[in-house]
């Protein structure tokens, strides 16, 4: 956006029509080749949406935004070309790079002198790309994703925590029953838990299955919900937990819902979301059942941690523990109280992790380095 009174999206999602010529096909979207590509595998449709609304925020406060999706890895001049008129005719005053990048981008915004902030959603162990370090700012989405930069080497100094925010009126009660989403659900009259992830060992699916297999005999009615799919990397993990569910009797108690454009009547129709990364940077799923008032079972390690309390907000348990991890999911199961106090406790961390103030946080970035180059003068 060049005037403060257009968007110009050039690509994302499926179902658009990514080369202009008037034919929707299977290669535009999710599934796109260079140069149209724009994400990978699971539950894209989902995170481009998510994407598009934090979008509108950035708009309604009023910064000007250019959202042009290419393969960002193509050595090939015309993608040198391709990004440097993209900066140059839009009159870019920040390259906000919110997933990855690759040699042309980055070297466009440097060579125009485009100062860049980049946002890390991930923990790289000992895999963070040195490129971090050509960003004016890193924005962290928790001290733990902090705490991992540094590990690699990236300079305090350039890093900002600012944790994610949730549209408390998209992730809402309002307009739903809780009784009818569990019909829907097909889950009326059962204790349900839910886990939103895409299969894969990082996520740990195994450890829910073991954990239901302990419960199940003092909670005959449990029932494990998994949203998300496997990429093609995952089939073989995907598989061995489909095993380890008959290997333990549980047919009848666990289901694999694969993707799902909507969540809110699923964590409606749900009594605990579980969430069991050995050490997640922040799960996105958390804040969304925490606003719609659906309990969180987590391990201790991770980002959520920084704001989430034990017993509280939160119920923790000990990371791969699948004993620890069943104990302390029947306790919010089974203990009404408990689980009525957590689903208020947790709304009020939603109050505060509003999607508005995340928008605020990044524009005061943005307004700072803004300022520092024009204090600095022209170079």
């Amino acid at each position: 956006m060049t005037n403060g009174t257009t968007v110009e999206i050039n690509a994302g999602g499926r179902t658009i029509d990514q080369d202009g010529n008037g034919v929707y096909v299977n290669q535009e979207g999710a599934a796109a080749q260079a140069p149209y590509l724009i994400v990978g595998q699971r539950d894209s449709v989902r995170q481009v949406a998510i994407d598009y609304m934090q979008l509108v925020r950035v708009i309604q406060a009023g910064i000007d935004v250019e959202v042009a999706y290419n393969n960002l890895d193509t050595m090939h001049p015309d993608a040198f070309q391709y990004f440097a008129k993209l900066l140059r005719d839009n009159e870019a005053r920040i390259l906000h790079i919110n997933v990855a990048a690759g040699i042309p981008l980055l070297a466009s915004a440097l060579t125009s002198g485009i100062p860049i902030v980049t946002h890390v959603r991930t923990l790289y162990g000992r895999a963070a790309p040195a490129w971090l370090n050509c960003s004016q700012a890193v924005v962290a989405i928790s001290d733990t994703v902090k705490h991992d930069l540094l590990r690699n080497g990236i300079e305090d100094r350039l890093i900002t925590t600012i944790y994610n925010g949730i549209d408390a009126t998209e992730f809402s009660l309002q307009g739903l029953n809780r009784a009818d989403c569990k019909a829907s659900a097909g889950v009326a009259q059962r204790k349900t838990v839910i886990m939103v992830a895409r299969v894969c060992r990082q996520k740990r699916q195994e450890l829910m299955v073991e954990a239901a297999a302990i419960l199940c005999p003092k909670i005959p009615d449990l029932m494990v919900l998994f949203v998300g799919q496997a990429g093609p990397t995952d089939q073989l993990y995907a598989n061995g937990i489909t095993r380890l569910v008959r290997k333990h009797g549980l047919e009848n108690n666990v289901r694999f819902l694969g993707f799902q454009k909507r969540l809110q009547e699923l964590y409606a129709a749900s009594d605990a979301l579980v969430l069991c990364t050995d050490e997640e940077a922040f799960g996105r799923c958390l804040l969304e059942a925490l606003a719609m008032r659906v309990p969180v079972v987590v391990p201790r390690s991770g980002g959520h941690a920084e704001v989430l309390s034990d017993g509280e907000t939160c119920v923790q348990f000990q990371p791969g523990d699948a004993q620890s991890l069943a104990e302390r999911l029947e306790s919010v199961l089974l203990d009404s109280t408990m689980s009525q106090r957590l689903a208020e406790n947790g709304g009020r961390v939603v109050q505060q992790l509003s999607i508005e103030s995340h928008v605020q946080q990044i524009s005061a970035l943005y307004e700072r380095i803004l300022w520092g180059r024009h204090l600095a003068g022209p170079t």
